[in-house]
């Protein structure tokens, strides 16, 4: 993984380790994860300095290749975030684990 990954990497893991939602168990799929994490950035930064739109023999117009490679790493690396709880939509209905017990009263006192 490069720096910025690896930075990344390092600030996701522990909060969802925090939450219950990585594991040892979860590592190489956060691993491969956090790697089309990096496929992703260097396809999307690469597309930062290319014409998107390419024409044939013909004149007709064409997506870039490396339009749909970009965009084949996006969806997964939604997916990965999706499998890890990193969306709104995924939390929700999560029962995320915290650290300290909440305590609350009006449980106690309907039992």
């Amino acid at each position: 993984l490069d720096d910025d990954i690896q930075q990344e990497w390092n600030r996701l893991a522990p909060v969802l380790v925090e939450f219950g939602l990585l594991t040892n168990a979860d590592l190489l799929a956060f691993d491969m994860g956090m790697r089309a994490y990096q496929m992703w950035r260097n396809a999307n930064a690469e597309l930062q300095s290319i014409d998107q739109i390419q024409f044939s023999e013909n004149g007709n117009p064409y997506a870039h290749p490396l339009v749909w490679i970009e965009k084949a790493h996006y969806e997964r690396v939604l997916k990965f975030c999706d499998r890890f709880g990193m969306t709104p939509s995924a939390r929700n209905g999560l029962e995320i684990q915290t650290s300290e017990e909440e305590h609350d009263p009006l449980e106690d006192a309907l039992g």
